[in-house]
């Protein structure tokens, strides 16, 4: 049995994996983290990978200036939902640094295009992130897992492209529930949990999906006030 597979074995066995740093720690208690260092893993889908922008405009890279402390290391993969990771985890297992702090995890969009809106993809896809949660955590036993959900679309900016792909007027209401159900997801994992439905504004995304370089500095303020519990706007001088 290969390592990667011994891994995925152990955290299926561990259906009621503690995502936190410590056992008993409740999902509230797991961010802010006082002191943060070390490596921050962003694992996601175009979004993590700054789709659109130039590498150096996306919010891993943004964060990744902000402090001599902290190591933010981008792992986005453009197009793929939660059922891509899980097909492919061996593949990305062999990316996931074992030694990593943080693994943020943002995945959602890709889930709703690939399967449809419905109740039942929200269910599956929260379902998938709580395995992938588990997985991750046997991978990095250090590591703190935070889920977080992606931010709104704007329909009335939806490019052409991406509603031939799947999105729709009905995108952002079923990533609120997907929002939702991130949050309870992480309550019950005990991860910590960064919402970012309400990030954006209308003139914050290059096709109504995307974020510019506007919004990825809004996004990386989000994550960074939920890590840390610090404030901080916009780009280091």
């Amino acid at each position: 049995m290969t390592r990667a597979m011994t891994i995925v074995a152990t955290a299926c066995l561990a259906t009621l994996a503690d995502c936190g740093h410590n056992a008993g720690q409740t999902g509230s208690s797991v961010l802010p983290i006082v002191g943060l260092e070390g490596k921050v893993v962003c694992v996601g889908d175009s979004l993590t990978a700054a789709e659109g922008v130039r590498h150096d405009q996306g919010f891993t890279a943004k964060l990744d200036r902000r402090s001599d402390r902290v190591a933010f290391i981008q792992q986005g993969r453009s197009g793929w939902a939660s059922t891509s990771y899980l097909r492919r985890m061996n593949e990305v297992l062999r990316a996931l640094p074992s030694d990593a702090d943080v693994i943020i995890i943002q995945l959602g969009a890709n889930d709703l295009r690939i399967d449809g809106h419905s109740d039942k993809t929200i269910v599956r896809t929260a379902r998938n992130v709580g395995r992938i949660a588990d997985i991750f955590k046997a991978h990095a036993p250090g590591a703190r897992i935070v889920i977080m959900a992606p931010p709104t679309m704007i329909p009335d900016k939806l490019t052409r492209r991406l509603r031939d792909a799947g999105f729709c007027e009905h995108s952002p209401s079923f990533l609120g529930e997907l929002s939702d159900a991130y949050r309870d997801l992480a309550a019950r994992r005990n991860c910590g949990f960064i919402d970012l439905f309400d990030v954006l504004d209308k003139g914050d995304t290059i096709d109504g999906a995307h974020p510019n370089d506007s919004g990825h500095t809004k996004i990386a303020d989000k994550i960074w006030r939920s890590l840390t519990g610090e404030s901080h706007k916009g780009e280091n001088p």
